[in-house]
């Protein structure tokens, strides 16, 4: 299994490490680590899983020709980053519409509305600002950070997250508003210009 023990994960700091010497066990690695993440997003995007795999593929291709060659990256983060542009990407191309899939793009432009700061996606996710993020989600409840991940990394619906959590719709609808309210008071406490 390469560089890593079967059950056990590599490090983002040796995949990095991988990628930057142009190791191809880095995209073992990163399959092996986020696959699950990958194409979960992908799958939650297109709703079909043979473009599921297509898109993961995509993804691998990606990361390969683009993993910044110097800095501190969030792997996870990277990779979830482009799944989620090569997901749509796929969907508008399948359906021949530049129309986001209804209700799966929302969470993304629920979180981009509220924070509104410009930017790159990759740099949301793998800069300063994913940082800040993380440390916000510290500090709200187990409940709430789950119910938060689902929704704006895992591309979950709510009737899905409700299903999984066990609670409304509506009560997820509130604890998302909820929390999105208080990280943009945490983010601009911070220093961030919203």
């Amino acid at each position: 299994m390469g560089s890593a023990e079967r059950g056990h994960l590599p490090a983002d700091s040796e995949i990095i490490r991988l990628f930057r010497a142009r190791d191809e066990h880095a995209l073992e690695s990163v399959r092996q680590k986020y696959g699950a993440l990958i194409s979960n997003l992908a799958y939650n995007v297109l709703r079909d899983r043979s473009d599921a795999e297509e898109c993961v593929n995509d993804v691998m291709l990606k990361l390969w020709n683009s993993f910044p060659p110097e800095g501190e990256v969030n792997v996870g983060a990277f990779a979830a980053a482009i799944a989620r542009r090569t997901a749509v990407d796929r969907f508008r191309l399948n359906t021949r519409t530049s129309a986001p899939p209804a209700g799966l793009i929302l969470p993304f432009d629920e979180l981009y509305e509220e924070l509104s700061s410009p930017g790159a996606e990759e740099e949301f996710f793998a800069g300063e600002l994913g940082g800040l993020i993380s440390d916000f989600l510290h500090t709200v409840s187990a409940k709430k950070r789950r119910v938060f991940v689902m929704r704006y990394y895992g591309c979950y619906t709510a009737a899905e997250i409700a299903s999984k959590t066990g609670v409304s719709v509506s009560a997820v609808d509130k604890s998302l508003a909820k929390t999105r309210s208080e990280l943009r008071s945490y983010l601009e406490r911070n220093g961030v210009r919203l």
